[in-house]
């Protein structure tokens, strides 16, 4: 490049030619850029706006899947600044499916599989795709916390990696354990360097999801403002906790495992304390909450609800009442187990005017609730409570 001013000028005249090529020719900006981590081209992707954040899904070498992920995670920090960060294709029958899986669920990037045709683990992919194939995608791009940013979680034998990530209203955190397998400089291959790392534990935080942290120092920062609690269900356990924000939930993974736990703030309504956490049955649940808010219920508007056989939670319908009432009127994309946090049993679980059938766990304050297929899979569920 040097009789054209050097390698930068060229790789300008060269990215200008691609951009140009790319608005042409595909309209729909379906361009993913590769192998386009140096400068020159990060800064002159003017028209396209995804790029590969790692090297390539390599389904036969088990060493690479732990490195692959870390490296989607650590250098996203950097290019979400400039374009939609892609964490790349992966097999859903294979040994790191779930790993890959659950990384894709809260990376924010778009989730595709490379399986051979009819070679699909269908149960898996059910984790991440709703029934029309679209997905519950992350709004922004998956990153590591603040306390994983100067780990070595491939190396060191004692940090887990989490990642963070925000949906409409929930918080994400997907925590890896990918000890034990890393990039070898001298042998220039990844490479297990620990065929027996140990299992290890962390604690996940509301203030993880950088938002949420935000609203949390702020918080404290006020003597007026009272301290967020949040909602806190980890995906494997099933477990829902309700905590502070700088509490946690421990999570312990033997290597080459993870876990997803999403975070809802804890919403405060006429004395009842209410989070919405989505499809519990995904691994994005919290991607499923669309918008939460409270309405007034009318007596009218009570009276007038049918039931379905047995839909309170003790299993017996409720009679209307004719006193007034409230709803936490919740936006849900998708179908299937909806799981919300609730101080008291609601009286009422509702679409459309339809009550659905719902239980209510009062030691964890789960409400779990079936949430019908409707048309667009977009649907508003109502909690409703007496005053």
């Amino acid at each position: 490049g040097s009789t054209l001013g050097g390698g930068a000028a060229l790789s300008r005249k060269f990215h200008y030619a691609l951009e140009e090529s790319i608005k042409k020719h595909f309209p729909g900006n379906h361009c993913i850029n590769c192998m386009c981590h140096s400068t020159e081209n990060l800064y002159r992707m003017t028209n396209t706006s995804v790029a590969r954040a790692s090297d390539d899904f390599y389904p036969r070498d088990p060493a690479s899947s732990h490195p692959h992920i870390a490296a989607c995670a650590y250098n996203g920090l950097f290019l979400s600044v400039l374009v939609q960060p892609d964490w790349d294709m992966f097999h859903s029958k294979h040994p790191a499916a779930r790993l890959h899986a659950m990384a894709r669920a809260v990376s924010g990037a778009a989730v595709y599989v490379s399986d051979k045709p009819g070679e699909h683990d269908v149960e898996l992919l059910r984790r991440l795709v709703l029934p029309d194939g679209s997905v519950l995608r992350a709004r922004g791009a998956g990153r590591p916390t603040r306390d994983c940013l100067f780990a070595d979680v491939l190396r060191d034998g004692t940090s887990l990696l989490k990642v963070w990530n925000t949906n409409a209203l929930c918080g994400v955190v997907g925590v890896f354990n990918l000890q034990g397998s890393s990039w070898d400089r001298t042998r220039r291959k990844f490479y297990v360097h620990d065929k027996n790392p140990p299992k290890l534990k962390i604690k996940v935080r509301p203030v993880d999801v950088d938002t949420f942290g935000a609203a949390v120092r702020a918080a404290e920062s006020s003597s007026s403002s009272p301290a967020p609690r949040f909602a806190v269900y980890t995906y494997g356990s099933g477990a829902l906790h309700v905590v502070g924000g700088r509490e946690g939930v421990e999570v312990e993974l033997a290597t080459a495992t993870s876990e997803v736990v999403t975070i809802s703030p804890v919403l405060q309504a006429e004395g009842v304390s209410f989070s919405p956490l989505g499809l519990s049955d995904m691994f994005n649940s919290g991607g499923a909450v669309r918008s939460c808010s409270t309405t007034p219920v009318s007596p009218a508007a009570a009276s007038s609800h049918p039931q379905l056989p047995g839909s309170s939670g003790n299993g017996k319908a409720k009679p209307a009442t004719a006193r007034n009432q409230f709803s936490f009127a919740v936006g849900v994309y998708g179908s299937g187990r909806f799981l919300a946090y609730s101080s008291v049993d609601p009286v009422r679980v509702a679409v459309g005017g339809l009550s659905l059938r719902h239980t209510y766990d009062a030691a964890s304050g789960a409400v779990v609730v079936e949430v019908p297929t409707t048309e667009g899979l977009s649907c508003e569920v109502l909690f409703t409570y007496n005053l």
